[in-house]
């Protein structure tokens, strides 16, 4: 099983889809200074923030979380990631 979340993490598509996730989750964080539009923002933003979960523990999985050079919170941009995935649970 971790093979596969190894795999699948060093795939160039899984990137591609969180990058492409991230981009249109911030697209749809404008809409949420439109009050008429502010349902959407609101429900869309349950859905990645389930997506960014995932992703997190799929790379927990794949790398290990601390222990070790190549794990999940030895790359700086994984723990701002981690800490927005936090902050968005809490």
């Amino acid at each position: 099983f971790r093979l596969l979340m190894i795999k699948l993490c060093l795939n160039k598509w899984f990137l591609n889809i969180i990058l492409l996730m991230i981009m249109i989750n911030s697209l749809i964080l404008i809409f949420e200074t439109d009050p008429s539009l502010y349902y959407i923002s609101r429900t869309s933003n349950y859905f990645f923030t389930a997506i960014f979960i995932l992703e997190c523990m799929i790379k927990i999985i794949a790398f290990g979380f601390y222990e070790g050079n190549y794990t999940y919170l030895h790359s700086n941009s994984n723990k701002i990631d981690f800490l927005i995935v936090l902050t968005s649970i809490i």
